[in-house]
């Protein structure tokens, strides 16, 4: 379970987006924000697992540590249906109205892959990949949940 930011949020409201830490962010996405180490960014969606709230987060790797911690196999990319190595693992901290969502216990769907961004070599400037830009399955989508395709 990620950290309650209250302290922020009740004082700035909703946020536009989360980091991969859950930390509530109000500038607008740009993978200069996600930190220093990465050499992936992807901005997701993503839905509560519970009650289905979605929120945009990001979530950034580093290959050299994505390698070490995965026996020397490289990230994957994502791709039409399938988010690769990224992913969000538990919702932000968050309270449907009722109070009886435990969704920001128990992980969450990962919907679209918004922007994806990697670094360009030598510049080491982020450099936007559409091509890794994939919607993905959503249970909430009658569409896709009588099997047709995205």
């Amino acid at each position: 379970m990620l950290p309650a930011y209250t302290d922020i949020t009740r004082r700035l409201g909703e946020p536009l987006w989360y980091d991969e830490h859950g930390v509530p962010r109000y500038d607008p996405f740009q993978p200069d924000l996600c930190g220093i180490y990465g050499d992936f960014v992807a901005f997701l969606e993503i839905a509560c697992q519970a009650c289905a709230r979605r929120f945009r987060v990001s979530c950034g790797i580093s290959t050299g540590w994505y390698m070490i911690a995965h026996e020397g196999k490289p990230p994957t990319l994502p791709v039409v249906e399938d988010s690769g190595s990224f992913g969000y693992g538990d919702p932000p901290r968050h309270d449907r109205d009722d109070g009886r969502c435990a969704g920001e216990t128990m992980g969450c769907h990962l919907l679209r892959v918004r922007e994806f961004w990697r670094r360009d070599g030598p510049s080491m400037r982020w450099c936007r990949d559409v091509e890794h830009e994939v919607n993905l399955w959503d249970p909430w989508d009658p569409a896709q949940a009588h099997g047709a395709n995205l």
